[in-house]
């Protein structure tokens, strides 16, 4: 009866529980996290689209065209929150294609080991992936090495860059990977590129502008010597937490014997210095072939020596999630009066700065093309007509942030206009403008 019992037991593939686990991490931090600034773009976008707006024309940003699309729950009225649940749930269907590569690659025996290690670098809470565009990307880029087609690697390479340009930086593995039938692999890509281009012919000039030479502004925007610095400093909240998997990394490294495991790495770091930007959820996207790396490192430990840096590698984790927890407390606090005061303020509402989740917690849409400080900086000319039209027809409601990555040089030109100022820990609020527009 035992073994009847025994034989009658689903037999789960290896990549589910650890799946299941970052899924209920991730649904975790969806609901305590605060809003990230780009997901409030998103959201404002995809809005938009749904109201027969164009993307980069009408509303501008700078990301590839399919993030709105999977943006398009929040589009619809969905909060931030279930985007995250989205992302959480295609982030664990990555699972399975890394198995399937580890088994490849590594060999069965170390299948558990890399599907493990992927599971605590995606866990790591400084990285907060929620609804990033990384998290989108996961999936696609995974499965493209796991395909026995190049083709279709080519094509889910294609959705990836149209998820993120940056992207592309991993094209140079489905060269390595497929040798003389690589060609197909571009031609995958290239099909996928046009077809989501093809929609925005309409506007091509703007889509044109914004996907290609504002990212080139964008870029450029940082000095040379700081973007040549930049790519030799490894973000430390990466590492926080997960010290002994970088180091089963470090060490699968020195004894790795396929080459792509190396490539696929580089690839990746690449795709995370491209921005210029050090973000920590970029560094998600060096997950899978860093898990493939610490799973061919834990050759030759002990048992024990392998335990102990498990429960080290939970305790910091616990720890860690703590500080963040109280950081989150006292930024939410903050927040939450500002955007209370926001809520109770009728009108049109504008930020002057790079906190656009603040329209995404407010539930209130832009009515101006450029609605976050990033476009303003990076292209002063737009910067100068944006400036010029919030000075003839100044928002009802205008937030300026205390904290931008991207501050305006004009700011106390706009607030001089308003009689009724409200300070928070978190910015200003801007109400009663002296000059009313009709828009």
């Amino acid at each position: 009866m035992r073994r009847a019992r025994l034989a009658a037991k689903p037999n789960l593939p290896p990549w589910t529980l650890p799946a299941a686990g970052v899924v209920a991490w991730l649904a975790l931090l969806a609901f305590v996290m605060p809003y990230d600034p780009d997901e409030g773009v998103y959201k404002v976008v995809a809005q938009g689209l749904l109201n027969g707006q164009w993307p980069y024309r009408d509303i501008f940003d700078h990301k590839a065209p399919l993030t709105y699309a999977y943006y398009i729950p929040a589009g619809l009225g969905a909060p931030i929150e279930i985007q995250r649940l989205i992302a959480a749930a295609l982030v664990a269907l990555s699972f399975s294609a890394l198995a399937s590569v580890a088994s490849a690659w590594l060999g069965q025996a170390h299948v558990k080991a890399a599907l493990l290690a992927y599971a605590l670098l995606l866990i790591n809470p400084f990285i907060s992936l929620g609804a990033n565009t990384e998290a989108f990307m996961l999936l696609p880029l995974t499965a493209a090495v796991a395909t026995t087609s190049p083709i279709v690697g080519g094509v889910l390479l294609g959705v990836a860059v149209m998820t993120k340009a940056v992207a592309l930086a991993f094209l140079p593995l489905l060269f390595i990977h497929w040798g003389r039938r690589a060609w197909l692999s571009v031609m995958g890509l290239v099909i996928v590129v046009a077809a989501v281009s093809l929609p925005f012919a309409p506007v091509w000039r703007d889509y044109w502008d914004a996907n290609v030479m504002f990212n080139l502004e964008y870029g450029a925007h940082i000095e040379v010597w700081r973007r040549a610095v930049g790519l030799f400093i490894f973000n430390p909240l990466v590492l926080l937490g997960m010290l002994p998997v970088w180091y089963l990394v470090v060490r699968g490294a020195s004894v790795a014997r396929d080459r792509r495991c190396l490539a696929w790495l580089g690839c990746a770091y690449l795709s995370v210095k491209l921005g210029g930007y050090d973000f920590a959820h970029y560094y998600a996207l060096m997950s899978p072939p860093a898990a493939l790396l610490a799973a061919a490192g834990t050759k030759g430990l002990s048992g024990r020596r392998f335990l102990l840096s498990a429960l080290a590698i939970v305790s910091a984790v616990l720890v860690a999630f703590a500080v963040v927890l109280s950081v989150v407390s006292k930024v939410t606090q903050g927040n939450g009066r500002l955007i209370t005061e926001v809520q109770r303020s009728p009108g049109e509402l504008y930020v002057l700065g790079d906190r656009s989740q603040i329209y995404a917690y407010t539930d209130r849409r832009p009515q101006r093309r450029f609605f976050y400080s990033v476009p303003l900086v990076v292209h002063p000319q737009w910067g100068e007509l944006v400036r010029k039209d919030l000075l003839m027809c100044p928002p009802d409601v205008l937030v300026v942030p205390a904290f931008a990555i991207f501050p305006v040089d004009w700011v106390d030109d706009v607030t001089a206009l308003y009689e009724n100022r409200v300070e928070f820990s978190e910015g200003m609020v801007y109400r009663e403008p002296r000059r009313t527009c009709d828009r």
